[in-house]
């Protein structure tokens, strides 16, 4: 992170426009749901998709964007307490695990916030009848994208 809050961006992302895919995500957001006065929920603050998403979605109603150490993301109790904590009328999660060095040394962990903790929040999400996604960035040197499930 920047001192001004900013995410640090590679001069590849900045100068290919990374976060177009969150600007058509908002965008198709804002038809599907058409939703005033909506709860967001969004994992991973910190991270550069938790970041732009937690300012793209602000005028779509009110936003809680929380990261870790606010949440443990291997302790699914954690995450089904902040879920319910916020009462959002929509999750989203961007957070991930993306140390892939120290992913090979400590799978439990990587699994837990990368597999368990997505179930985790789409459980929560069907016990509420929520709308919920989860947003992960690729990028190679020849393309960019953002799938949404």
């Amino acid at each position: 992170m920047a001192s001004d809050g900013q995410p640090i961006l590679s001069a590849k992302d900045a100068a290919a426009k990374t976060f177009r895919e969150a600007e058509v995500f908002e965008k198709d957001f804002l038809l599907r749901t058409r939703m005033q006065n909506t709860k967001i929920l969004v994992f991973g603050r910190v991270g550069q998709v938790g970041w732009e998403l937690r300012h793209k979605l602000a005028c779509l109603g009110e936003v809680t964007a929380i990261d870790y150490p606010e949440i443990d993301f291997s302790k699914p109790d954690s995450i089904r307490t902040t879920v319910r904590a916020a009462e959002p009328t929509v999750i989203i999660n961007a957070a991930a695990y993306t140390a892939v060095d120290k992913a090979e040394s400590d799978p439990d962990l990587a699994m837990a916030i990368n597999g368990t903790a997505p179930g985790v929040i789409a459980e929560e999400a069907k016990r509420l009848a929520l709308f919920w996604c989860t947003i992960r960035r690729i990028t190679s040197s020849t393309h960019q994208a953002v799938s949404l499930c």
